[in-house]
């Protein structure tokens, strides 16, 4: 029999901090002890932090500082095949949106409500492919 599950690690990245507080505390209270969420401001920060820990799911914004998120996205998939990815943008379509598809699994369009954001976490997770400690996340 499996052991208790262990915490499902979220990375998000996103420069405005009021933004990132917002969504950090709604995922800390949605998901309370089953999932572990972390931020960072940049892509290259993200970049660090996924090298260096074993995260699940990485959520990012678009308009970054140096590297946009679709770069990083582009980066992370190459290098990272099973990392889930939700792709939050507010930018209209430019040269290259069609790739978005390619590299995230979800893509939100801002503004957007919370319990979209929890709904796409959800259905990632429900699709059976991440699974913690021999058990699905809920």
């Amino acid at each position: 029999m499996p052991g208790p599950m262990k915490n499902f690690q979220i990375l998000l990245v996103e420069d405005d901090p009021k933004i990132a507080d917002t969504l950090v505390c709604a995922l800390q209270s949605e998901f309370g002890s089953e999932a572990e969420v972390a931020a960072t401001v940049t892509a290259e920060d993200a970049l660090v932090c996924l090298n260096s820990e074993p995260f699940h799911l990485l959520i990012s914004d678009h308009h970054l500082p140096q590297m946009t998120g679709l770069e990083l996205i582009a980066l992370t998939r190459a290098s990272m095949p099973d990392l889930k990815i939700i792709f939050m943008t507010a930018a209209p379509p430019e040269p290259g949106a069609e790739k978005i598809d390619e590299y995230a699994d979800r893509h939100l369009l801002k503004p957007f409500k919370i319990p979209e954001l929890i709904g796409c976490i959800r259905g990632l997770m429900q699709a059976g492919q991440d699974r913690i400690g021999g058990e699905r996340f809920r």
